[in-house]
């Protein structure tokens, strides 16, 4: 209804995502709506982020982490280690581009265990 044409996104969100309703109404299957989506190499990164971020700043929302465990079990770990050992928080001055190495690298780690 917002008039979006094209919609890029990182991971898929069975709790509330809802790229899975634009075919679901008449409405939503006469749009137009380009989507592209997930991305690999953002997927996981992006669940870590948001684990974090709900555990630190939203701690009502802990029901969509879990849900996110079911599809992305490493990544919901590693936010909750970086959590628990403040990681993000330790590095909040790097940029990005330095800080999604050392996600990447926490990932790896935890899929080797």
């Amino acid at each position: 209804m917002s008039g979006i044409k094209n919609l890029k996104y990182a991971a898929k969100d069975e709790y509330g995502g809802s790229v899975n309703l634009l075919g679901a109404t008449p409405y939503m299957s006469r749009k137009k709506i380009n989507v592209e989506g997930p991305f690999t190499s953002l997927e996981e990164v992006s669940i870590v982020l948001n684990v974090v971020f709900d555990m630190e700043h939203n701690p009502q929302k802990l029901l969509c982490v879990e849900g996110m465990k079911n599809d992305y079990p490493e990544a919901v770990e590693v936010g909750r280690e970086f959590v628990s050992f403040e990681t993000l928080k330790k590095n909040k001055h790097l940029p990005f581009e330095q800080v999604y190495p050392i996600i990447k690298g926490a990932l790896l780690k935890q899929l080797e265990l």
